[in-house]
């Protein structure tokens, strides 16, 4: 008896389906299966965006908004920090190893920094300066060289109210 084996994989959102026909021994069926299988498991592991959640009380002195990735050495890439609500704005950008603030949204102007040589020790964190509540909202680090996005990472940031007390 001859087994067939049928693998259904997506990639870019097409299913491809895998016919393997008379494979001779079991064990050749399961190195198939476990390269297949491994080779999915990469595949959707390198698109998945993390999303980390930030709270702060307003009137805070500062916030951190996280973001580290891995990044090839000696190479320039472009950090872009920006949030699409209430409308699309760059909170911070740093290109070729300089703050880039002139596409900076007015609303941020001295307000934001990068950790120190954020290409070199791959730490991408924004610090937010005087977090109010209108700063509440979702922020996405985009890592990229040459319109090729390297990472995201989404940050949801939330400021509390501060609330006064007559006790």
């Amino acid at each position: 008896m001859k087994a067939v084996i049928v693998f259904c994989v997506f990639v870019a959102g097409v299913a491809l389906v895998i016919l393997v026909h008379e494979l001779p021994t079991l064990s050749t069926r399961f190195l198939l299966a476990g390269v297949l299988i491994a080779g999915l498991v990469t595949y959707l592991s390198n698109f998945t965006i993390t999303v980390s959640k930030v709270e702060v009380e307003e009137g805070a002195r500062d916030v951190k908004l996280p973001a580290t990735t891995f990044i090839p050495p000696n190479e320039d890439f472009t950090v872009e920090w920006s949030r699409c609500a209430p409308e699309p704005m760059t909170v911070h950008e740093y290109v070729n190893g300089n703050d880039h603030l002139a596409t900076q949204d007015r609303f941020y102007s001295n307000r934001t920094k990068l950790e120190k040589d954020p290409l070199m020790n791959r730490d991408f964190s924004l610090t937010l300066k005087d977090p109010c509540f209108r700063d509440s909202g979702t922020y996405i680090c985009t890592v990229y060289k040459t319109r090729e996005v390297h990472t995201q990472q989404v940050v949801r940031l939330r400021v509390k109210e501060k609330r006064w007390s007559l006790f």
